[in-house]
């Protein structure tokens, strides 16, 4: 096959192609028939396919073509990775679909009428080479001056569409008019400096920016309060004013501050959506400017500014206080939502989270476990099961044992109180069969979330099964508190004198004084 000169330095391929051509003094069609055996070529300013062919002609590696002679490695600069293997296989292969290939160049060069070039560069190859050819630093998107001599480019009337490329033409044979009126600023000379270098780095698996890599670019230059969310318009007036709206539509990265724009897109923090090269580096750029601390993306609420939590807190508990001092003259037992109303805190405590108002908390669970609560049944304290050994323990040094008190959902998180299926598995029953036990009264069920938990000790190998449904089916029609204390902790209080709790007396297999202490506990706790 005919060997065609190869591609200068960051020359795109289909330059090298048309002076070749121009060289061998070939038509495209000729070329196409007579040379590639291939009906129908075209040839595109951003041309790629078919790769293995023009590597032939140029007797050049496909993959050394695909990563300095074509736009391939800076439209995929920040891509997925799996896009990037995607395409790089589409342009490799011959039997490969090319649809990955045109979407991926089409998505890069949006904004792109025609073709571009600098004079002096044209100039500089006439002088040392007797020609010129087509750069591809002057193609890219956002890219309106030359990098080397810093000069405005020009843009030809020859579009990049497929048809133009039968005229074979150079930049030394066309004028071109400036494709903006004046320099664009150093801004826009960083951009294109930024793309020139991303349009250079080869064949390389793409940067896998998301959005906490910007978000944090932003926190760090004080453009958004941590943990703050972003004004959209905000921040498309900041991308506006840092690079002015005619230049960011000829580039192809149009802002509007009317709807949603890409800047705040690529600012949300767990956004994983991808964007075309130029708006990464245009994004970064504003992020990293000297400028940037001045401008402030913070998303600012209306009405009036919030009061801070601190004060709030000690403000909340000071009124509390004085409407449980209110409340207990009356005499009724007092409920967490009678005294936060009365407080007027209670809006605020039901819709901040958990947490919001510490002193507060620790007021209500306080109140939560006095003997003044009216408490409801979701949140009646449960002792905790006491460890056999702690219980030992203590009884051998002849101190107090506090038996801890916990709500369910404390009772849950410890392990003490197991749901349906856990609880089949560990008795080896199926899970639908727990329903019928709690029918029969053979089984202690709490209601927890609108779902049925389990004691733990029920499935302890060092409690005897059948005992425990013995004791209970004795004491089955008592509320679950009562049924609970008395299995547990019988009929001792926090500061009795210790002794030998239900369980301890079936742990040690006295099965009849296990169900005699039940029987007390139940006796004792109903007078």
């Amino acid at each position: 096959m005919l060997r065609m000169p190869r591609p200068y330095p960051g020359e795109l391929l289909s330059s090298a192609v048309v002076r070749g051509c121009r060289v061998f003094g070939l038509s495209l069609s000729s070329l196409a028939s007579k040379v590639m055996n291939r009906q129908g070529l075209t040839l595109p300013l951003f041309t790629v396919s078919p790769l293995n062919l023009y590597a032939e002609l140029f007797d050049m590696e496909p993959s050394l073509l695909l990563a300095n002679h074509s736009i391939i490695p800076y439209a995929t600069a920040f891509s997925t990775r799996e896009s990037y293997e995607r395409v790089v296989d589409a342009a490799i292969a011959t039997d490969a679909s090319s649809l990955p290939l045109g979407a991926s160049i089409q998505s890069a060069i949006h904004g792109i009428a025609t073709k571009r070039f600098c004079t002096e560069c044209v100039a500089d190859d006439l002088s040392q080479l007797g020609e010129s050819y087509w750069r591809l630093a002057h193609q890219l998107p956002g890219s309106f001056i030359c990098t080397t001599h810093n000069t405005v480019l020009r843009k030809t009337r020859t579009p990049i569409a497929t048809s133009s490329s039968r005229k074979l033409e150079l930049p030394q044979h066309t004028a071109g008019l400036p494709c903006i009126p004046r320099h664009p600023g150093e801004v826009w000379s960083a951009v294109a400096k930024a793309s020139h270098l991303y349009a250079q780095r080869g064949l390389r698996h793409p940067e896998n920016r998301c959005g906490s890599f910007y978000r944090s670019l932003a926190e760090r230059c004080n453009a958004v309060m941590p943990g703050r969310a972003i004004q959209s318009d905000l921040v498309a007036q900041a991308v506006i004013d840092r690079f002015g709206a005619n230049l960011l539509e000829l580039a192809g990265a149009g802002v509007s501050t009317n709807r949603q724009n890409w800047p705040t897109l690529l600012l949300q923090k767990n956004s994983v959506l991808p964007a075309v090269t130029l708006k990464h580096l245009l994004l970064e750029q504003l992020l990293a400017g000297r400028d940037c601390e001045a401008t402030d993306m913070t998303f600012k609420p209306p009405g009036p500014p919030s009061r801070p939590k601190e004060r709030l807190d000690r403000q909340y508990v000071a009124a509390a206080k004085k409407a449980i001092v209110a409340l207990e003259k009356d005499g009724h037992p007092i409920t967490t939502k009678a005294f936060l109303s009365e407080a007027g805190c209670w809006s605020a405590y039901r819709h901040h989270p958990k947490g919001t108002f510490p002193d507060l908390q620790t007021l209500v669970t306080k109140l939560q476990t006095s003997t003044n609560a009216h408490r409801p049944q979701a949140l009646m304290m449960l002792e905790f099961i006491p460890d056999l050994k702690e219980l030992a323990l203590a009884r051998k040094s002849g101190q107090c044992f506090e038996f801890k008190l916990g709500t369910r959902q404390d009772l849950v998180q410890a392990g003490h109180l197991l749901d349906s299926k856990t609880m089949a598995a560990r008795l080896g029953l199926h899970w639908k069969e727990m329903k019928p036990m709690q029918r029969e009264g053979r089984i202690l069920c709490i209601d927890y979330m609108r779902r049925d938990r389990y004691p733990a000790f029920w499935c302890d190998p060092r409690y005897d099964r059948t005992t425990l449904e013995q004791a209970h089916l004795s004491i089955a029609s008592l509320p679950v508190r009562l049924r609970w204390q008395a299995l547990v902790i019988g009929s001792l209080k926090p500061s009795n004198e210790i002794r030998f709790t239900p369980l301890e007396q079936l742990a040690k297999g006295n099965k009849q004084r296990f169900i005699g202490d039940v029987a007390d506990a139940v006796a004792h706790l109903v007078q």
